[in-house]
């Protein structure tokens, strides 16, 4: 009987610790890519003789690190304006 205690036990035990291993490590790797890193996403379609414009602002730090993505697609006589600055 007392076998069954102590395997009960240690294997609840690794199970705990298991656990909690898991919740820091996926709790650091979690924080470093969705904190850090941001995505600005910029797309805009017209058509014919219209006017666009689009302008992104870019932020970098040690910590933070921004990508701009731009897309224009217009028709015939179109005017587009396109600025994307760091």
């Amino acid at each position: 009987m007392a076998n069954n205690y102590e395997w009960i036990f240690s294997g609840i035990g690794t199970a705990i610790i298991t656990g909690l291993g898991g919740l820091i490590i996926g709790g650091i790797t979690g924080y470093k890519f969705g904190i850090h890193k941001s995505k600005i996403k910029q797309i805009q379609n017209a058509k014919d003789a219209s006017k666009q414009s689009q302008i992104g602002t870019k932020y970098n730090s040690d910590n933070v690190k921004n990508t701009i993505t731009q897309k224009q697609r217009a028709r015939n006589n179109a005017e587009q304006i396109q600025i994307g600055e760091n």
